[in-house]
């Protein structure tokens, strides 16, 4: 028996729908850096926690079907 870790990409889905709404709405979307580098950060030390306990971790983002990230 082994263990999984499958988690959201929060980041990327709320990046991808301010585009998604930016883009409706006809206006350009400002990035913010602070946040990005943020959330990254956040992600680097998640990875690294699991990684310490040996646990296969899958990360789900926008645009990629749950199969293919399952897959590998």
């Amino acid at each position: 028996m082994a263990c999984v870790v499958v988690t959201l990409d929060s980041a990327a889905y709320a990046k991808h729908t301010a585009e998604a709404d930016a883009t409706a709405e006809g206006e350009t979307l400002t990035v913010d850096v602070a946040a990005d580098e943020l959330a990254a950060k956040r992600t680097r030390a998640l990875r690294h926690a699991l990684a310490e306990y040996e646990l296969r971790s899958y990360v789900v983002t926008p645009g990629r079907a749950l199969g293919e990230v399952l897959a590998r």
